[in-house]
């Protein structure tokens, strides 16, 4: 946490908030190790829509291996009125850093439509004639996991079937969707895939942007560097060959998984 006085007799704090993988309304404690430095960046035209960094201090060795979401607090006070703002829920990989007794370094935070833009589809997957948008957009995450909201969308029903092929990432058939309701595809504050009504860039607020003040234990030196690429191996794959003999085609499709009891498999 990091701190901000002036002469206004303003403060501003953030707090950092561990958050299970399985319900975005589940607090697992605040995080263990201090931030010093940081930044989130909101992009209209990204995938993602929100990404960040922060640098830490004072983290538990087994941080780059943990699994759980970060959630973001601002909180101002000013004078004796104080409010707690959620600025987002982020997945994370840690880089560290260990320097006289203590690891240090990097945090990169992906908001949660990371899910959908890094997954694929392990068959084929068919938006069904006479299907409504909300239906087809409901049944994604009731087959592929994640945390669905819909807000204020005009809802229509599919009127010509529509398959993606196996190895699709979910974000297209989801924005396929939004595209179809006139919507789009964004995420919350509190880490949800939202399909909304479309709002044009010239209405959405401009340059908007979080910063946490630094201090000096935020100086890395010559050390032991550690980091950890677990968090970017696949949990699932899937293989398509198509064969070709004349006329006849035939595709054959392999495919893998982690097992459910896995920490990192598909169901965790």
């Amino acid at each position: 946490m990091a701190w901000d006085w002036n002469k206004s007799g303003r403060v501003d704090s953030f707090e950092f908030e561990k958050i299970s993988c399985k319900d975005l309304n589940v607090s697992l404690g605040s995080l263990e190790c201090s931030v010093v430095k940081g930044t989130l960046h909101y992009s209209y035209y990204s995938q993602l829509k929100v990404s960040g960094e922060l640098e830490v201090v004072n983290a538990p060795s087994s941080m780059s291996e943990q699994e759980y979401l970060i959630r973001i607090w601002y909180c101002p006070k000013l004078d004796e009125q104080e409010r707690k703002i959620e600025l987002g829920t982020f997945y994370f990989t840690a880089e560290l850093h260990y320097e006289n007794g203590m690891y240090k370094g990097k945090i990169s935070l992906k908001s949660t439509l990371a899910r959908h833009i890094d997954d694929t589809t392990i068959k084929k997957w068919t938006l069904h004639k006479g299907k409504t948008v909300s239906t087809c957009f409901k049944n994604v995450f009731k087959s592929l996991g994640g945390w669905p909201k819909i807000d204020g969308i005009r809802d229509r029903k599919i009127d010509k079937t529509f398959i993606f092929d196996v190895g699709a990432a979910p974000i297209t058939i989801l924005e396929y969707l939004a595209d179809y309701c006139g919507g789009e595809i964004t995420v919350d504050t509190h880490g949800r895939t939202v399909l909304q009504n479309y709002v044009s860039p010239s209405d959405k607020k401009k340059n908007i942007s979080h910063y946490v003040v630094a201090d000096t234990t935020s100086v890395i030196q010559a050390g032991l560097d550690i980091s950890n690429s677990i968090k970017d191996i696949p949990n699932r794959v899937v293989c398509v060959y198509e064969e070709t003999t004349g006329k006849k085609k035939v595709i054959h499709i392999g495919k893998a998984a982690l097992a459910p009891n896995e920490a990192r498999s598909h169901k965790n």
